[in-house]
């Protein structure tokens, strides 16, 4: 599941459409989820709480290139 976390950073760091306070977030955020995976020794860790960040950070990403950007 790590490796599916860092798939996930490596797309949304060569996303050029979002900004680029949403793909730090969603990094820094998978970050802290390998971490705490890795520290706590599970063999499974609760993966909602992240997809539900990645969905409101890349909504409002591509929500501020709709409508911000010209």
């Amino acid at each position: 599941m790590a490796w599916l976390l860092v798939a996930i950073q490596i797309v949304l760091a060569v996303t050029y459409a979002l900004p680029v306070a949403s793909v730090i977030a969603a990094c820094w955020r998978s970050q802290v989820l390998i971490i705490s995976a890795a520290l706590s020794g599970k063999q499974r860790i609760e993966m909602a709480g992240f997809y539900l960040f990645l969905g409101v950070m890349l909504a409002i990403g591509f929500a501020a290139v709709r409508f911000i950007r010209p």
